[in-house]
């Protein structure tokens, strides 16, 4: 009992902290507010052009002079408060949840942008989620495709630590198509691998290196027949081959020499 007085109470206060906006946002503007019975946010509609409806219970604007500041959604279990700079770009989320004391940040998101002659592209993106103990950054291309992410674990006070427990990056050619993935992690080491592509649309072969080793080759012969390489440190070869993607063959070789053929 005592444990859902205290949960209705932590919403009350929520509900005064987010009125507190509202009330703002009203002092410097018209809105349209909607509440239930039971006092909780349904839908704002500003009196621009702009209609903020809710994927969930509530949705209201808070405005700076002529342009939308930030949005603010939210639901049985918390809310998320969506902050935009002048040109409407999102520069940062936050999404709390409701405890039996004060709502608490579980997760932040963090964007920064960069211009070109034509554009504003997203640069980066910082996923900071404090109940898992996690940060993720993402780098982007001018185009929007990903160039790399890490993720870092958050030390005792909330700050990523200076090692990465994973990362990748991709490379991309002139038509946008990926010529190389490179992973790092604690637990696998590096791995890195090659994409080629021979302008028949067919689909790319592949290299794959652990440690600067190459362990892995795929080749495919046209778009349903490829075969398969799997490389040891002995120098021993499995060679499997594929026809319309059933295998059909598989044989041994070391130093370029057939071994012995393996049979199902």
């Amino acid at each position: 009992m005592n444990n859902f007085i205290n949960s209705s109470n932590a919403k009350k206060n929520a509900l005064v902290f987010i009125f507190f906006f509202v009330f703002l946002s009203f002092a410097f503007c018209t809105e349209n507010l909607r509440i239930d019975k039971r006092g909780r946010f349904r839908i704002l509609r500003s009196g621009s052009a702009f209609d903020a409806k809710s994927a969930g219970d509530v949705a209201y604007v808070v405005r700076s002079k002529n342009n939308i500041s930030s949005i603010v959604l939210a639901d049985e279990t918390g809310y998320k408060q969506c902050f935009y700079d002048a040109e409407m770009n999102i520069v940062k989320e936050q999404k709390w949840n409701y405890t039996s004391d004060s709502p608490i940040l579980a997760v932040e998101t963090l964007y920064t942008y960069a211009e070109t002659e034509t554009l504003t592209h997203k640069k980066q993106r910082t996923i900071t989620r404090f109940d898992e103990k996690t940060q993720i950054k993402t780098r982007y291309n001018p185009c929007g495709t990903v160039a790399a992410e890490s993720v870092f674990e958050l030390n005792e006070i909330n700050q990523p630590k200076k090692k990465p427990i994973s990362s990748f990056m991709k490379k991309y050619d002139e038509k946008g198509r990926v010529i190389e993935e490179q992973t790092a992690s604690l637990e696998h080491g590096h791995i890195k691998i090659i994409f080629s592509y021979d302008g028949k649309g067919l689909r790319p072969d592949e290299k794959r290196y652990e440690s600067n080793k190459e362990v892995f080759v795929k080749t495919y012969i046209n778009e349903k027949d490829y075969q398969e390489k799997v490389i040891f440190d002995d120098g021993t070869t499995v060679v499997t081959s594929y026809e319309n993607g059933v295998k059909k063959a598989q044989y041994i070789e070391r130093n370029g020499k057939i071994i012995r053929s393996i049979s199902e």
